[in-house]
């Protein structure tokens, strides 16, 4: 390594780590706050949101690190062009190309890392995170019953009791509204349990009664009243868990493999806005390793090439740059899920454009004589 190319690389590392760390962290706590409802719950630990964070942390570090690369070059290369070493360096005969090695160097490196981060602790993280929202979601809905309230956490159901606490109760009332006609448990005593990974609750009573209507051809009914010493009643809680965990079905839970599997499955099955939807993901975590090579593509001329605007150029340059790249994400997926594209072609569009762009912008400054 030569000393143009420490002392490119240590104008980059500063902000490279500031910001990846920086909004890493911001996006991990703008996702804890939209969660706020479940995360922030009564059978809510601290222990519990720290975890969270960091199983969040790789999802959001494979977005974190392209944006902080952008922003390293932009800031690290501007200050160069901004102080006139670049052009000192052009008077000297070193060619423009040399500011490449450093940029391209580090974007292969945290390629690899974004990639190892999208394929394989991203799924691990996620596939725990919505483990963990899902337990935390049920010791809500269990620890969150106030004796001498009603409560109708539950979909299809009404419960309540006279007193009590921590999941064991007296005087328990539970409304089963689920098929049509209802169903009434009345017990003198009664616990609340979360059933774990089979996503119930289980609410255990003790010396109750039972009422219900049974329908009868005359449309007229039946009431029934059955007693029983001991008894459970398991609730599905599974409805629930879909309308409080954004992360329940996340694709991002899913690993390259299991992607790959779906997306035949749908197109065995004939399901084509599947299919695609399931290829652009799968293409998409290929295409992730090589967002920092793009951005390094486009950045260094632009950054080079900046005399004026310092600091407020690069952060506008890096915002720009960013917010395109994920509208063009988005108008892939679009266009792949309408078949009017392949989906191999829609994941990796945003990065040959991007690319295309860098490559244009460095021949033009090239043929005017310019430094990049």
């Amino acid at each position: 390594m030569t000393t143009l190319d420490r002392y490119v690389l240590r104008g980059m590392l500063a902000p490279l780590g500031a910001s990846a760390l920086l909004v890493a962290e911001l996006l991990v706590a703008a996702q804890l706050l939209q969660l706020g409802d479940v995360v922030f719950g009564s059978g809510v630990r601290l222990a519990d949101v720290l975890r969270l964070g960091l199983l969040l942390s790789p999802h959001f570090a494979v977005m974190a690190i392209p944006l902080a690369f952008l922003l390293a070059v932009m800031l690290g290369l501007g200050r160069l062009s901004q102080d006139g070493e670049l052009a000192a360096l052009a008077s000297a005969g070193l060619s423009p190309w040399r500011l490449y090695r450093v940029p391209v160097a580090a974007a292969l490196a945290l390629g690899a890392v974004t990639a190892a981060l999208s394929l394989w602790a991203e799924p691990l993280g996620m596939r725990a995170i919505r483990r963990e929202l899902n337990a935390i979601i049920e010791r809500n809905v269990t620890s969150g019953l106030v004796p001498g309230v009603f409560s109708e956490d539950l979909p299809g159901f009404t419960l309540y009791a006279r007193a009590g606490g921590n999941g064991r109760y007296q005087g328990v009332l539970v409304d089963d509204e689920r098929e049509g006609a209802p169903v009434l448990a009345l017990a003198r005593a009664g616990a609340i349990e979360a059933g774990g990974d089979d996503e119930r609750v289980s609410v255990e009573l003790t010396e109750g009664e039972l009422h219900a209507v049974e329908a009868s051809p005359d449309g007229k009914g039946a009431y029934t009243v059955a007693r029983f010493p001991s008894g459970t009643l398991e609730i599905g809680v599974k409805d629930r868990l879909w309308s409080k965990n954004r992360f329940y079905d996340s694709l991002a839970a899913r690993t390259l493999l299991e992607l790959r599997a779906m997306a035949r499955h749908a197109r065995e099955r004939g399901d084509d806005e599947a299919w695609a939807r399931l290829s652009t993901a799968a293409d998409g975590r290929l295409a992730v390793g090589f967002t920092c090579l793009a951005f390094a593509l486009v950045g260094v001329p632009l950054a080079a090439g900046g005399r004026r605007g310092g600091r407020a150029r690069a952060y506008l340059a890096t915002l720009g740059l960013v917010v395109a790249y994920y509208l063009l994400a988005r108008a892939g997926d679009a266009l792949a899920e309408s078949r009017h594209v392949p989906p191999a072609v829609a994941a990796w569009l945003p990065l040959a454009l991007l690319a295309a762009l860098g490559t244009g912008l460095a021949a033009s400054r090239w043929r005017r004589g310019a430094w990049l």
